[in-house]
Formats: C-alpha cells, structure tokens, sequence
C-alpha cells in the first residue's frame, strides 16, 4: 500500500505540474478534472512499458518516473506550486451538484456491497481482467491460463482495469468493490465535463442555468452501458473522449507543440483503453486543424505530424502483437453503427485503425 500511496501522490502533482506547465490558465475545476486524467493516462502508458520490459506494474519505477516528470516540469517553472488559480464560484457549484446526484444515483443500486450491477458476461471479463492485474502486478496478455476457451480476450485493452487494479492495491480491497464507483465516477464526470464544455464555449452566463439537464444525463445515458452490458471500458474510453475535447479547446487558444502533448497522451490512453472511440478524437481534432485560422498551413501539418507521430511510436508495438495487420474489418460502434477500419499502418487515428 505504502508504494501504491506514493504513487498516488507523487504522479497526481506530476500531473498538475505538466497539465500547468502547457496549459496555465485552466479555472481551478477544470484543472482537477485534467490533472486526474493526466495521470490515468500516464498510468496506462507507463504500465504499458513497464510491463512490455518485465517490471512490475506498481513499483519504484513507476514512482521514479513521476518523479522525473514532475521535476522537468519544475525546472522549467520553478513558480508552478505558487501559481494562483482562477475558479469559476457557478462553475463549480455546478460541478459539485451534478457530480454527487449523479454519482449517488448510481451507486445506490449497489449498496451495500457496491458490486457491479449487470446482468452481461462483460461484468465477469471486465472484473477477471482487473482481478488478475491486482494479484499479479502485471497485464494480462499472451497464453494465460484466465482466458483458456477465449484467448483472445488476453489481449483486451486494459486500460481501465489497470487503474481499478491501482485503486484495489491501494487501499487494500478486492477489485469488485471498486470497479462499478469507479465507472460511474468517470461518468458523471463525463456530464460535468459536458457541462464545462457549454460553459466555457462563448456564449455567455445564460448557460449556466442548463446544468440540470447534464444531471439528467449522468443519470440516464450510462444506464445501458453500467447497469444492463457492464460495458466499463467504453464508459471510461467516453470520459477521455470528452475530456479530450474539453482540452482541445485549450490547444485551440494558444496552438503550441507542447500543448499537443495533453491531446496526444489521451489519444494513446483511449488505444490502450477502448480503441474504436479514437475515430472521434482523431477526426475532432483533425477538423479543428482545418479550420483554425491562428496558424499557418506549414504549422497545421507540422503539429499533424506531431500528433500522429508521438500515437504511432507509444502504440506500435501493441498494434503489431496484439491485433493482425493488414485488415479490412467491420466492428460494431456506438449505439448500433456500423464502423469501417482499413488496418495496415501503425496509426491508431482518424478512424484508420492499427489491427
């Protein structure tokens, strides 16, 4: 526990130092919203590699890199703890309104033991995955014996389970009592970021007063996915789509290479997470660059190809072992579409997928 507590703490304010360093003037709600995003996803990439060379997924190592992280990030703002921050006083009672109805709407079907409610054979993966991570310190991937009739399931996209196994060694609990709060946590995250999203845009404090229609989303839409499905991985691959949105917005302020970077670790976090959502973000933010008017074209491909590049290089190796290349594939998406993927490049990105 004492390791996985060390890790909390010290990968959280390596989080906000790098979220602060690229993008300063977030309001303080949307700044604890990024700075929990930064670190799931360098959860998920760093557990990623540590696991591909061998080490244990919650060790020193972990530990050592936020370190490294956030003292870079130090060393080129040394002021970044004794910055101030703005918060937005309606914005965050909305937060706080929306976040806790929501959350205590969920949950309270699963009270007292706070298991999963689902009634699909997703709930027994999705829990088989994150158990193993737990026990085992490591991914779940290759000739093991948890899936022994589906091997193909070894290599399911663990993102999510990585951080509920985190969470499970962290305070010392069995994973089935962490894995439905911590979904629907990030779901009605999801609403208060759909929330953040209007009030940021342009159009005024008129908007402030639609906030209950975001509690009615956080109470409704996830029903399908966590109640009936136990569809997890893609309730969570739907927080960082949004989130990622929310952060582009930041890019689209002050467009800088660095600020590609907050975009970039997200999309690599939503491969190793939920890969089907990257047709979203990958296309989003491909429109956006078209039609930005604040830098040139000779930027507009040079941050492209900064973006595509930094997905490539972190998400080949998984392409290449875990999905067959070379690939014309249909799969199901969102509610009931169908999507195509053309599979021959190592790009998880707009939508041409790297399987």
């Amino acid at each position: 526990m004492l390791i996985e507590l060390s890790i909390l703490v010290f990968g959280l304010l390596a989080s906000y130092l790098f979220i602060r360093l690229v993008y300063p003037d977030q309001e303080m709600v949307k700044l604890i919203v990024s700075t929990i995003t930064i670190f799931m996803c360098f959860m998920i990439l760093f557990g990623y590699y540590l696991d591909r060379f061998g080490i244990p997924l919650f060790s020193v190592h972990l530990l050592i890199t936020f370190l490294v992280i956030g003292g870079i990030a130090l060393l080129k703002k040394p002021h970044l703890l004794r910055s101030t921050i703005k918060a937005d006083k309606k914005f965050t009672l909305g937060f706080v309104f929306i976040l806790a109805t929501g959350f205590f709407v969920h949950i309270l079907p699963a009270l007292p033991s706070f298991f999963p409610v689902g009634r699909n054979c997703d709930t027994f993966q999705h829990f088989a995955i994150a158990k193993y991570i737990a026990e085992h310190n490591s991914l779940l991937f290759g000739d093991t014996p948890v899936y022994a009739l589906f091997p193909g399931l070894n290599n399911y996209p663990f993102g999510t389970h990585l951080n509920i196994a985190f969470i499970s060694r962290l305070f010392n609990v069995d994973p089935i009592t962490v894995i439905y709060p911590f979904v629907v946590f990030f779901f009605v995250l999801t609403a208060v970021i759909l929330y953040g999203l209007v009030v940021e845009s342009k159009a005024g404090d008129k908007f402030y007063g639609i906030f209950p229609a975001f509690i009615v989303l956080s109470f409704y839409l996830p029903m399908y996915m966590l109640r009936v499905m136990g569809w997890w991985p893609q309730v969570f691959g739907i927080f960082l789509v949004v989130v990622f949105v929310w952060l582009l917005m930041d890019y689209v302020k002050n467009p800088t290479i660095a600020g590609i970077l907050p975009l970039a670790l997200i999309e690599i976090a939503i491969v190793f997470t939920y890969t089907h959502w990257i047709t979203i973000t990958g296309l989003t933010f491909l429109l956006v660059l078209i039609f930005m008017t604040d830098i040139s074209k000779k930027d507009k491909l040079i941050h492209l190809f900064t973006f595509v590049l930094i997905i490539s290089v972190f998400t080949a190796s998984y392409a290449f072992m875990v999905m067959g290349m070379g690939k014309l594939t249909f799969g199901i998406g969102p509610s009931g579409l169908t999507w195509t993927y053309i599979r021959f490049l190592p790009f998880d990105f707009f939508g041409i997928r790297v399987s």
